[in-house]
């Protein structure tokens, strides 16, 4: 008996140490195997052309965080550089062109159409054009440029619903009230951020 003890209290340390040392050569694995890397979330690309809107681009981009999704903001002539210019497209599942006029939009983006035709993202301009829309409707495009020219917090708000919701996701169930437009005639106040008007309303479409 007491030999067998002895040889337990030899072994039994030497098992513990060859344990510990399995354990730790599988938990790496083990760690490997549970870590998943986190998916990229959704994003929107907002292509600028002669002019910026840094206002509203900047109060997307804050707001569409909230959404789950990103709003990356570029200017046409940063892609005009790359050796590649169609690698400044795959990332995003909607890329805006964002031209202050038709001939913005000619001057500042003409030379992506062909690169639009031939690639799965979907493409349009807030300055509605047929050559520049791919793989989204026309309402649709209509919709996006409705918010976006009217601006103000409600239609922010709701772009960015839209975004998600019927863009993203393809959600045609979700409730999204319709841009707010405002009218393009009224009395200029310094201290008001749009127009002063004495009888017309906001009126929503849809």
């Amino acid at each position: 008996m007491l030999g067998i003890k002895s040889i337990a209290k030899t072994l039994f340390p030497t098992f513990i140490a060859s344990s510990l040392l399995l354990l730790s050569t599988l938990s790496p694995v083990v760690t490997a195997n549970n870590s998943k890397e986190p998916e990229a979330s959704p994003s929107i690309l907002l292509v600028s052309g002669s002019h910026s809107n840094g206002q509203k681009t900047a109060l997307l981009q804050a707001g569409a965080q909230d959404y789950g999704f990103t709003i990356a903001v570029t200017r046409a002539a940063d892609i005009k550089n790359l050796s590649d210019r169609q690698t400044a497209f795959v990332e995003h599942s909607l890329v805006i062109f964002d031209g202050v006029s038709s001939r913005d939009n000619a001057a500042s983006f003409a030379e992506f159409i062909p690169l639009i035709k031939g690639s799965s993202q979907a493409f349009m301009a807030m300055k509605f054009e047929p050559d520049y829309l791919h793989n989204l409707s026309a309402e649709s495009a209509k919709t996006i440029s409705a918010y976006y020219d009217n601006g103000g917090k409600k239609n922010i708000d709701r772009l960015l619903s839209y975004f998600r919701y019927r863009i993203l996701d393809g959600n045609q169930q979700q409730a999204i009230l319709p841009p707010v437009v405002y009218p393009q005639q009224g009395i200029y106040h310094p201290d008001y951020n749009g127009l002063i008007l004495k009888h017309e309303k906001p009126t929503t479409t849809g």
